[in-house]
């Protein structure tokens, strides 16, 4: 009886397939770790960015509609630009203060004296655990916001807005502008100097 005989062809051909096989499942196993671990961080990053936004609705007591109202109970009225947070104060559920820094380019009107060069506004809403509070008419202040502000001392270097969205005006490309519709008047073409003029000769 004749012994049959290795073919070697066969035996490499067989040795060649078991290897693709090898290589094949491995490849995949590292394609379906990789993107599961790519899918894991896509759903990290969106759930720590996701803030929400809770809108509150005041009833302003006080609410002016001419620079000679504003003056009339104002403390000081300034021009600069918002430098940053100092403080978030939680007085109820709900209830979220924020105090500012803010830099005083020009004290353009005063009843009392102004000599500090950074002073601190108090507003009502902020940033606190994932969610933004705001006046639905009185947007939080912004870092590096330029503006005009009719301020009233509350205690020694803090201020508030008086007038509530009444008593603040933005400063964009030069231009001077009332936050509010239905407040101080003024023409589209009012600049900061213009702006200034005016306030200093309102009775």
């Amino acid at each position: 009886m004749k012994q049959q005989q290795n073919n070697p062809c066969f035996s490499q051909t067989l040795l060649f397939s078991r290897t693709w096989n090898i290589v094949l499942i491995s490849f995949l196993a590292c394609l379906v770790f990789l993107l599961s671990g790519c899918g894991t961080q896509a759903t990290s990053q969106t759930q720590t960015t996701r803030t929400n936004t809770v809108f509150m609705s005041s009833s302003w007591a006080e609410y002016y509609i001419t620079i000679k109202d504003l003056k009339f109970h104002t403390d000081v009225a300034v021009h600069g630009t918002f430098v940053g947070v100092v403080r978030t104060i939680v007085k109820q559920k709900e209830q979220v203060y924020t105090d500012f820094a803010f830099h005083v380019i020009k004290a353009v009107y005063s009843h009392k004296l102004l000599t500090a060069s950074v002073i601190t506004l108090r507003q009502e809403g902020g940033f606190y655990k994932n969610t933004y509070y705001q006046e639905s008419d009185d947007p939080v202040f912004q870092r590096g916001e330029e503006t005009f502000l009719f301020l009233r001392e509350v205690s020694p270097n803090l201020y508030v807005v008086c007038g509530g969205p009444s008593g603040r005006f933005l400063v964009q490309n030069g231009r001077v502008k009332p936050i509010v519709k239905d407040g101080v008047q003024l023409l589209a073409s009012t600049n900061v100097s213009n702006f200034i003029s005016t306030i200093q000769k309102t009775p």
